[in-house]
């Protein structure tokens, strides 16, 4: 009896920045074939195909006298601050080959976006309810806690993100 090569994941797990793409899923075969070899992949995981990666399940093959294949994933670069999400691709099928150990392989991506900056709603609150009347030079009078003053327009706009955090 022709005894099979198996195909398999030169590696089961792997992990990278979301800002690294792509990434060569490398497949290997314990030996040469004469025959075409072709095998199945799915992918399931955290992360969400079209937003987080680009790639559908489908198939890949090793032509007769070849050892190796890869697989092109996408990793999508957002500028979402999100957790750490994974890619798994699962592999069935095997025509003219047995799947080897590494049957599934899980990518890890890693966030790199920062997370949003904090406003201080109390700020923003005291700030919107005390505005008074504008007047000519593009300045409000405001209260606040009893303190009258003249709010100037010009320089809220230069400097309204201080008045939040």
């Amino acid at each position: 009896a022709i005894s099979l090569p198996t195909i398999a994941f030169t590696t089961s797990i792997a992990s990278g920045a979301e800002s690294i793409t792509p990434i060569n899923i490398e497949l290997l075969l314990s030996a040469t074939s004469s025959q075409n070899i072709t095998v199945d992949y799915t992918l399931s995981g955290t992360a969400s195909s079209s937003a987080d990666y680009i790639l559908a399940n489908g198939a890949t093959a090793i032509s007769p006298g070849l050892a190796t294949t890869s697989i092109s994933l996408i990793i999508v670069n957002d500028t979402l601050d999100e957790n750490n999400e994974t890619i798994i691709l699962t592999l069935a099928n095997p025509t003219n080959s047995t799947l080897g150990t590494n049957k599934t392989w899980t990518y890890t991506i890693i966030d790199n976006d920062n997370p949003p900056i904090p406003i201080n709603l109390f700020k923003f609150n005291m700030l919107m309810v005390n505005w008074g009347k504008v007047n000519a030079n593009n300045a409000a009078d405001f209260n606040v806690d009893g303190k009258v003053g003249i709010l100037d327009f010009n320089w809220l706009m230069n400097n309204w993100l201080s008045l939040l955090l």
